[in-house]
């Protein structure tokens, strides 16, 4: 597994993948795809290359809590492989 910065051609993907995690509709990815900062952005590669989950780094201190807050999207089966404790 590979974490590196998203390159211009991946943000579409990685738009979709925001859209499926939180059940938005399609006009959501043009208007991500916008605003997106691909130096905030990273993304999970498996051992083939494939694009597997994305991560927006935040700059702000965003707390819930007493933890500090980021968001981090995968793909169900990824969830269950525990693969967010792997990347965070």
């Amino acid at each position: 597994m590979e974490v590196r910065p998203l390159r211009e051609e991946e943000k579409e993907t990685y738009a979709r993948m925001v859209r499926d995690a939180f059940v938005i509709g399609d006009n959501f990815v043009p208007d991500f795809m916008e605003r997106m900062v691909l130096e905030d952005t990273r993304g999970l590669f498996d051992d083939e290359g494939r694009f597997v989950s994305g991560l927006r780094l935040i700059w702000n201190d965003l707390w819930l809590g007493r933890r500090k807050f980021a968001w981090l999207v995968l793909p169900a089966w990824l969830l269950r492989q525990n693969t967010a404790g792997r990347v965070c």
